[in-house]
């Protein structure tokens, strides 16, 4: 709206123009205030119109002076920073400081720097002395926020290259939070420290949580501190706790730390009712998983640790036994090692079953272990001079003795639970191996007692049954596999031995005796061994009733269908030279030598048809799961003159 002009001005212009009793146009009116260039008869008039301009001009600058705005005077930008910094307006000084950059007034770095140092000085009062500056620290946290703000406006203006220049990340909330984890760190209860245990300082954490989560909880909450608090002390709380850790060299301890932190450090979070929100919205669920995982791989190399230095001293007190030849009746120290494996599992009860299976998983592979160290320690001490003691059979007995603990072990494992296919066929054959190294030492007295006999009395199949019977009576051999393959194959092969070297000695007369005796006694001698294995396991392989399927054969036909069976069960009988190389009429020492002292059994078989037998045998290939027990690879024939029949 125009401003309406004086009462002062409208006047003078009435006394101005009174004569004429009107006023005039804006041209005139405007040429009456300039000094008249034209010259008057009348002094008079022209002092009057001197006057009445100069009043005209007077009143104008004297309204325009009323109506302008008063002027304050200019006050420096750094004593408005200072006066907001000294009252503690944090977000006011930013604000302001932002507004002076634009204008280019103010050196807006140094500004933010004296910002933030206020700012620090404010935290680090409260977190030394916990004085609760109320409107001090919503400042800092309003300035925090609006920081933070400014620098992700930044980012996504960070096409505007000008823009982006403008403005430097001053990472206030990284270094409130660097002052806050410093602050708790402090406080954090020391260990190890002096004679207090893992329990007692768990306990002082928990006092300690009390007192900085549930004491200063609502004000931090009030100021809105709250969340990064809680960020902050989470952090440092799961660092220490790894600290920790690392002194927890005891699965006892870990399990201890492990069930703490999984279940009484949540719940004692969860405790501050009127807090839960700030705190599941502060609380990083990765820092509990990481830790966790850390946790869960140390304990479980402290079970395994525990359990083995305890196997460690069941194998050593073994051993000893061994070495010193101390056999006492009923002591029994394997009977230790299933108790020392589920020890640790019933411990765990209160821990979550998915640490739990993995604890009844180390079982198998400690047990896994244990058998390996046995066997390879055994075998060390059977090479001394044990087998010269005169305690062979003590030791053997031993040694299958041990060997069914450790299978009653499996067994009782696998009630608790299963392991793989794989880990139980691993298993099996290592307490197999140990069974194998008690028949080897069996062996290595009796074989010199049996090749002696043999040698003087060719035929005396039944004596070597008889004898070998005695030894397995002595013996608990009952489902040892291992040892009862192991005897059986090396007893097939001392007969088969003795059977083929007599046969090239006696007339072609007394052969068929020989061979009547040698077929009923191996029968005999294969029931032995079979009927000390359980009813699930495989039959054993039966040299003497393949070589009697051949002999027995009525026809060619017959024979050969015979001779394949007999190589494809016998793979070391197979020739391991070319077919140009084969010769009919002269028999080499090679590995065919056992099919032509076959078929020199079999008799008038004719020059054709030993030709044809022979490719099969080139031609066959084995396939048979008990290939490893070769009864025919150490037995060496001599050359006979052999009486063939040439039809």
């Amino acid at each position: 709206m125009a401003q309406q002009p004086s009462r002062k001005f409208g006047k003078s212009i009435k006394k101005l123009f009174k004569k004429n009793k009107r006023y005039g146009t804006a041209s005139e009116n405007t040429s009456l205030l300039l000094p008249a260039k034209t010259e008057t008869k009348d002094n008079k008039v022209q002092a009057k119109l001197k006057r009445c301009g100069r009043k005209i001009v007077e009143t104008v600058l004297a309204e325009k002076t009323r109506n302008a705005k008063p002027r304050s005077p200019q006050t420096p930008p750094g004593k408005d920073l200072k006066a907001l910094l000294e009252g503690n307006k944090f977000l006011e000084a930013c604000k302001y400081v932002n507004e002076q950059e634009e204008s280019n007034s103010i050196d807006a770095e140094s500004c933010y720097q004296d910002i933030s140092t206020c700012m620090w000085e404010v935290v680090e009062v409260f977190l030394s002395d916990c004085v609760y500056s109320h409107d001090a620290l919503i400042q800092v946290v309003e300035a925090v926020k609006w920081e933070k703000k400014k620098h992700r406006e930044s980012l996504e203006k960070s096409f505007d290259s000008e823009c982006a220049a403008r403005w430097i990340h001053k990472e206030w909330e990284a270094q409130l939070e660097s002052y806050l984890k410093k602050a708790i760190q402090t406080y954090i209860p020391l260990f190890p420290s002096g004679n207090r245990t893992l329990s007692e300082h768990l306990r002082d954490l928990e006092i300690y949580i009390d007192s900085k989560v549930g004491e200063h909880g609502p004000f931090l909450k009030e100021v809105g501190l709250l969340v990064t608090y809680i960020k902050c002390f989470d952090i440092c709380i799961f660092d220490h706790l790894e600290a920790v850790l690392t002194y927890c060299n005891e699965y006892g301890k870990c399990a201890l730390l492990y069930l703490w932190v999984t279940k009484h450090y949540k719940r004692k979070f969860m405790g501050f009712s009127d807090l839960h929100v700030e705190i599941l919205e502060a609380q990083d669920p990765s820092l509990h998983s990481t830790w966790t995982f850390k946790a869960e791989k140390k304990f479980l190399k402290c079970v395994t640790d525990w359990r083995r230095d305890r196997l460690n001293r069941v194998l050593g007190s073994e051993l000893s036994t061994l070495h010193n030849q101390t056999f006492e009746k009923g002591s029994e120290i394997f009977l230790e090692i299933f108790q020392i494996l589920i020890t640790t599992v019933e411990d765990m009860q209160e821990m979550a079953d998915s640490i739990i299976r993995k604890v009844q998983d180390t079982c198998w592979e400690d047990l896994h272990w244990f058998i390996n160290r046995y066997a390879e320690d055994l075998k060390t001490e059977l090479q001394k001079e044990i087998r010269n003691s005169g305690n062979m059979n003590i030791v053997v007995k031993k040694i299958l003795r041990n060997s069914h603990i450790l299978r009653t072990t499996k067994q009782n494992l696998t009630e608790r639970n299963t392991p793989t296919e794989e880990m139980e066929n691993i298993l099996n054959a290592g307490i197999q191996k140990i069974e194998v190294q008690g028949a080897q030492h069996l062996l290595s007295t009796c074989l010199p007692v049996i090749k002696s006999h043999l040698s003087e009395n060719c035929t005396d199949f039944r004596w070597l049954r008889t004898y070998l019977e005695e030894n397995l009576n002595v013996l608990d051999v009952t489902n040892c596999e291992g040892f009862v393959k192991t005897v059986h194959h090396r007893a097939c092969m001392e007969c088969l031995r003795a059977f083929l070297m007599t046969t090239r000695k006696c007339s072609y007369s007394k052969e068929k005796d020989v061979t009547s005796v040698f077929i009923k006694e191996g029968n005999q001698l294969q029931k032995l061994f079979q009927k000390r294995l359980g009813p699930s396991t495989a039959p054993l392989i039966n040299p003497f009733e393949s070589i009697a399927a051949i002999l027995q054969s009525k026809d060619f036909e017959a024979m050969k269908s015979s001779v394949v069976y007999f190589i494809n069960i016998h793979s070391d009988v197979r020739d391991t030279i070319s077919m140009s190389r084969i010769l009919v009429t002269r028999i080499s020492t090679l590995k065919d030598e056992h099919l032509h002292a076959i078929m020199d059994l079999k008799g008038c078989v004719k020059r054709k048809e030993r030709k044809t037998i022979l490719q099969l045998l080139q031609n066959g290939s084995p396939s048979t799961e008990e290939a490893r027990f070769l009864f025919f690879d150490d037995i060496t024939l001599g050359r006979r003159k052999l009486g063939l029949c040439c039809c």
